[in-house]
């Protein structure tokens, strides 16, 4: 299963945790740009956030890539225990992090590539918004439902929610259309893409709308100050 249906077990400082069994993930590192290939060298950044990594290695299953979906190994994992990602590449891509994922279970993970200059041209038509991001104290929640291009029906729509008393205010959702422009309707474009700005530190639950159902699917997020988490192909 790819969809970690559960509430954080861990908050903010990061959920990497120790323990005996130990095992391979694998998985595929993907653009989120249907046009931009994958460069090999240097190789991506691929993390655990916060908490130590001395066991954790990553192996390519290709040396050059040139397309936009790279095998990748993930080793040293604990089972039963939930990780979030961080993935980068120097002037390559930009730095972001995934949703949490459970190990229990889990038998293969897509992460998410974000080619070098995604979030400014995000940022700038965010402005055209009226949104300006706080980039210091606030984070952004965004996904890609489908990067295969196929659409995501039935599912229409997405929300936020925290159990927290306040959570100030969000921007968002807001929809990118089939020319890229940002909309507040539903989902539009074929990737099924949604971004939330200015969410503040702390744990929150996405919950999909469908044409069928106001809860079809709830996927639990860790928003980061001045951090991007980025949900793919989920749910």
């Amino acid at each position: 299963m790819k969809a970690c249906r559960i509430f954080l077990l861990c908050f903010v400082s990061g959920c990497f945790f120790k323990g005996d069994d130990s095992f391979v993930l694998r998985g595929h590192l993907i653009s989120t740009i249907p046009q931009v290939n994958l460069v090999g060298s240097p190789k991506p950044v691929i993390e655990v956030f916060g908490g130590s990594s001395e066991a954790f290695t990553v192996t390519f299953t290709d040396d050059d890539f040139g397309s936009t979906r790279v095998a990748v190994l993930l080793k040293g994992l604990s089972a039963n225990q939930t990780y979030i990602f961080e993935i980068s590449q120097n002037g390559i891509l930009d730095p972001v992090l995934t949703f949490p994922y459970a190990m229990n279970g889990l038998q293969d993970i897509d992460l998410p590539a974000l080619p070098l200059g995604t979030m400014e041209a995000i940022y700038a038509l965010a402005q055209t918004e009226g949104v300006n991001q706080d980039k210091v104290s606030k984070g952004v929640v965004m996904g890609q439902v489908s990067s295969n291009g196929t659409g995501c029906s039935p599912l229409v729509s997405v929300s936020i929610q925290s159990a927290q008393t306040s959570i100030g205010a969000i921007d968002g959702p807001f929809y990118f259309d089939t020319n890229g422009n940002l909309t507040q309707s539903q989902f539009s474009d074929a990737e099924c893409n949604y971004i939330f700005f200015n969410v503040p530190t702390g744990n929150f639950t996405l919950s999909f709308a469908s044409q069928f159902s106001s809860v079809d699917s709830d996927i639990a997020v860790t928003a980061f100050a001045g951090k991007v988490s980025f949900g793919l192909n989920l749910p």
